[in-house]
């Protein structure tokens, strides 16, 4: 009887986050919960959509620039040089911080509280 093997290479590419908040100067980093099996980190190229909203670095490091909405398009190749993007919404919004709550304020007004403690 014969012997055959074969080769199976994960070819998703997928962001943890598809939408992310931020604050002007705040900066966040957007992680790879997936990756072709055949590339690294380092094989990634990151890009801006609107760099007037928000800026990212080639490590995947987003800084909130202005309040509004910007893509952030995440770029590599599968195995066979195909390319393969994916994207994440960040939202650069109004609000702030106090220990463990976070307040923010969207482009349409809305309000969100969220986090752990005492809300009165």
């Amino acid at each position: 009887m014969a012997e055959a093997s074969y080769k199976y290479y994960l070819m998703r590419f997928v962001l943890a986050d598809t939408e992310k908040n931020v604050f002007p100067e705040e900066k966040v980093t957007l992680e790879i919960a997936q990756l072709p099996t055949t590339k690294s980190k380092s094989d990634i190229t990151w890009k801006s959509l609107d760099e007037n909203i928000a800026v990212v670095s080639p490590t995947g490091e987003v800084t909130g620039v202005a309040f509004g909405t910007a893509r952030i398009l995440a770029q590599t190749e599968d195995y066979k040089g195909n390319p393969l993007t994916a994207e994440c919404l960040v939202h650069v919004v109004r609000g702030g911080r106090d220990k463990e709550l976070v307040w923010t304020l969207d482009e349409e007004g809305a309000f969100t509280l969220s986090g752990r403690g005492d809300f009165f």
